[in-house]
């Protein structure tokens, strides 16, 4: 994406595509829509956390804004059913559920933070949010925390630190 205008039109073209998909020409099921709209939410929490960031954005961070742009997870693919059927199911209970959209959102706001060479802050929310996504006892989250909190190492040249984390991504 160009930028939040450009973005936020893709992704109310998937949303529409996604509705339409269903609803109108009948070529996907109920299922497969409610995973394309969970794909989209987290896009956009991705969006949102980045815009943010960048509405406090001191110098540093503007002078990173087009890579973080360009670090944003694709829209498009949110219409791949294959990638979204091979994820991980969300946990059956709502008190874990809630748990972890929060700590998703958590997620894009450290992804937010690297992408904009705070490499530091987001390190030091990244250890943080390692240590929740364990308590919420939920692995496909604490992959998604590991994994990030190791890129965010790597930029810091923490390289032990990155490798133990994306070994146990």
């Amino acid at each position: 994406p160009q930028d939040e205008v450009g973005f936020r039109l893709q992704i109310t073209a998937a949303h529409t595509d996604a509705c339409e998909a269903t609803r109108l020409r009948g070529e996907q099921s109920v299922a497969a829509l409610d995973l394309r709209m969970v794909c989209l939410a987290e896009r956009l929490t991705e969006m949102r956390a980045l815009t943010d960031l960048l509405m406090r954005a001191d110098a540093k961070v503007v002078a990173k804004a087009p890579q973080a742009v360009a670090g944003l997870s694709s829209v498009s693919s949110c219409a791949d059913l294959k990638l979204l059927t091979a994820r991980v199911k969300p946990p059956r209970d709502e008190a874990t559920r809630r748990r972890v959209a929060a700590l998703r959102s958590d997620i894009a706001e450290l992804k937010a933070l690297r992408g904009a060479g705070r490499y530091a802050d987001a390190a030091a929310r990244g250890q943080d949010l390692v240590v929740r996504a364990r308590e919420a006892n939920y692995a496909p989250v604490l992959a998604e925390a590991r994994l990030e909190l190791g890129r965010t190492q790597e930029q810091l040249a923490q390289y032990a630190d990155a490798e133990k984390n994306l070994e146990e991504a």
